[in-house]
């Protein structure tokens, strides 16, 4: 990207602020795992009710480790696992996803695409933090009741992991 995501302006505020404001709007708390220049997001977000921060001390080994990071926390039966950088998931997606029980796993999807934000039963933790730090979601989610729910949303699989997209979704 050439510069940190998280803090890119957007719409006027720090990218991840939108991430986290859209969660906020049908989740009472949400985990934000920080590692790389942590400090930042800790002086961001110290303030916020509702937002608990929690270093993943291994957050050079990917993404994954930082999901491990983050389930340690959960106290709820269920949890979403969204991306930082998918500042346009709006609140009903979150609905849409929450008001289909009875899966262990639940995500949207978009013309065939899988999306975000992910939704998780408790009973899977203990196979996310059982998993290698190389591993992935995919893995988690394998010989799980998985709901896949297509919604009308391209920004459910709209990440900004580009310069083009970053400016694409600067416009939207």
């Amino acid at each position: 990207m050439g510069s940190w995501k998280p803090l890119l302006p957007f719409r006027r505020r720090p990218l991840i602020e939108w991430s986290v404001r859209n969660a906020l709007e049908l989740c009472e708390r949400v985990i934000l795992v920080t590692g790389y220049r942590g400090a930042e997001l800790e002086a961001l977000f110290r303030s916020w009710t509702g937002v608990e921060l929690v270093e993943n001390p291994r957050w050079e080994r990917g993404m994954f480790s930082s999901i491990k990071a983050g389930v340690d926390r959960v106290t709820s039966e269920r949890f979403f696992i969204a991306l930082a950088d998918m500042p346009l998931i709006r609140p009903e997606v979150y609905r849409a996803l929450a008001e289909r029980p009875g899966w262990e796993a639940a995500r949207p999807t978009y013309q065939g695409q899988k999306g975000h934000p992910v939704l998780l039963a408790r009973s899977l933790i203990d196979r996310i933090t059982a998993l290698d730090d190389s591993q992935s979601m995919a893995a988690a989610l394998r010989g799980a009741r998985l709901l896949e729910l297509p919604l009308d949303d391209r920004f459910v699989v709209c990440d900004l992991d580009t310069p083009g997209d970053y400016e694409e979704l600067s416009r939207q």
